[in-house]
């Protein structure tokens, strides 16, 4: 998140090749370059085109940035060429917070996360979990100890690409 990625077209681009550079299901143009290099047009500030190669760079990459990026090569001598990118960009995934609500009960949470499961832990034994979808949502997830255990508990957020734990001695 934050930095630059580049989409690279896979062909060695041609002196009147058409490239196109489309996003999301309605196919929103992004980019174009017809034919010469000097006809380049972007069409989001965050974008630019490689005028040699067709290659499209997308600046500061967040995760609205996630989808499908289409890109179509026309050349007056070849049949068309299509492809497509599937993109997931992960925002950073936080350090869950673990508070205690009674004696008896903790709550883990993240905030404002996406395709997130945070998860109980009792050592390496999975107690209960819960997931976050696409959206950017506050995740909790409570825990009811029976007695004064004396067991370290963990709360796990993790997604994909890294994990993050807070550990709890319940006695503390």
């Amino acid at each position: 998140m934050g930095e630059s990625l580049t989409l690279h077209t896979g062909v060695k681009k041609e002196k009147d090749d058409k490239i196109f550079w489309f996003s999301g299901p309605d196919n929103k143009i992004l980019a174009r370059l017809n034919g010469k290099p000097d006809s380049a047009k972007i069409y989001r500030s965050d974008v630019s085109l490689n005028k040699e190669n067709g290659s499209l760079t997308i600046q500061s990459v967040s995760s609205k940035d996630s989808g499908v990026l289409n890109v179509q090569i026309l050349n007056v001598n070849k049949q068309p060429l299509y492809k497509k990118f599937n993109i997931i960009v992960y925002d950073p995934l936080p350090i869950p917070q673990i508070t205690r609500i009674s004696k008896y009960e903790l709550l883990c949470s993240v905030l404002s996360v996406s395709r997130v499961t945070l998860s109980w832990y009792n050592g390496n034994s999975l107690i209960s979990s819960t997931s976050a979808s696409d959206s950017h949502i506050d995740l909790s997830l409570p825990l009811e100890l029976e007695y004064e255990e004396s067991n370290i508990y963990s709360c796990v957020a993790h997604n994909s690409i890294r994990n993050q734990t807070k550990h709890l001695d319940p006695l503390q």
